[in-house]
């Protein structure tokens, strides 16, 4: 699949910036190389995340991954590590587990409404199902940090996806580990919180595989105590019409939920209304969160590029 042009990318990540009040420091222009992640942009290389939250609540938060610059990424998060607050041997560590190309290592930052300093920083190895090694990555990221006796078991039938450290201030913050259920009828694949399984119900099927699959984590806080959960439904939208589906979904997932007006919805609809690139841009990931009781903390919308040949 052909990439996308530097302007798209470029336009994507601007609403990054929009979706906050005041100035990014680093700036998303900083975090990666904008050619690299054009010719990689159809591999889901980069996208940027709108938390609908609600009124008072803002801030930018995109994401990078490896794909296609394996060892590169590796050298220029380390030369970021200060800028970002990332701890040199906490980062060693982390890069340890996994070495390039095993798995798909990914950077995401989020900035508070104010703009300034990141508010958090995510280091995430990905498609762990790539690999029989993939279930244990989760246990050894949890031991690496010190919450080895906290690790979670593995959801039973379900495909291992990818395992997070969240950071902020220098210190981790939390845990994350993603499972990807996949469901070939309108039967559960697994037990959620009523607020997550009326989302999982809501989520649509892809109309080319006659399925649908989404991603459950498990948010841990620093002690590797339970702080919540939260469904991504995976759009899978390999055309236009797929494309098109997919935002329907958004949008009625926005006006079943009754939330309010906020910047980030504001740089989302801004976003849509100007997009004039042959590439089209579409919400890759929609997500419900709840946290340790099960009360919705709101939905997040995960927007990326298709190539210009995916015109359908």
């Amino acid at each position: 699949m052909s990439g996308v042009s530097v302007s798209a990318v470029e336009q994507l990540l601007a609403s990054a910036a929009d979706s906050a009040a005041g100035t990014l420091h680093p700036s998303w222009g900083e975090l990666l190389d904008v050619t690299v992640a054009a010719a990689h942009a159809t591999r889901f290389k980069v996208d940027v995340s709108f938390s609908l939250l609600g009124e008072g609540h803002g801030g930018g938060r995109f994401s990078v991954n490896d794909k296609g610059e394996e060892v590169a990424f590796r050298e220029r998060l380390r030369d970021l590590a200060p800028a970002l607050d990332l701890p040199e041997a906490l980062l060693d560590t982390f890069l340890t587990l996994s070495p390039p190309g095993a798995f798909q290592t990914t950077l995401g930052v989020k900035w508070r409404d104010g703009g300034g300093v990141p508010e958090r920083v995510s280091l995430y190895h990905e498609e762990l199902f790539r690999s029989p090694d993939g279930v244990s990555l989760v246990g050894a990221t949890f031991a690496a940090v010190g919450l080895g006796s906290s690790a979670p078991p593995p959801r039973e039938g379900l495909e291992p996806g990818a395992v997070c450290v969240d950071m902020a201030r220098g210190r981790v913050t939390g845990l994350k580990d993603y499972w990807i259920a996949t469901e070939a009828t309108r039967e559960a694949a697994l037990t959620l919180p009523e607020p997550l399984e009326a989302f999982r119900r809501a989520t649509p099927f892809s109309t080319e595989r006659g399925t649908r699959r989404y991603l459950v984590a498990r948010r841990f806080a620093a002690d590797g105590l339970a702080a919540g959960q939260k469904l991504l439904w995976m759009s899978e939208a390999h055309d236009r019409a797929a494309v098109e589906r997919a935002w329907a979904f958004v949008d009625r997932a926005r006006a079943s939920l009754k939330l309010p007006p906020s910047r980030p919805a504001e740089a989302l609809e801004r976003l849509r209304a100007r997009w004039r690139e042959p590439a089209l841009l579409y919400p890759d990931l929609v997500s419900l969160d709840v946290d340790a009781t099960g009360v919705p903390r709101g939905l997040t919308v995960y927007v990326s590029l298709k190539g210009e040949s995916a015109s359908g």
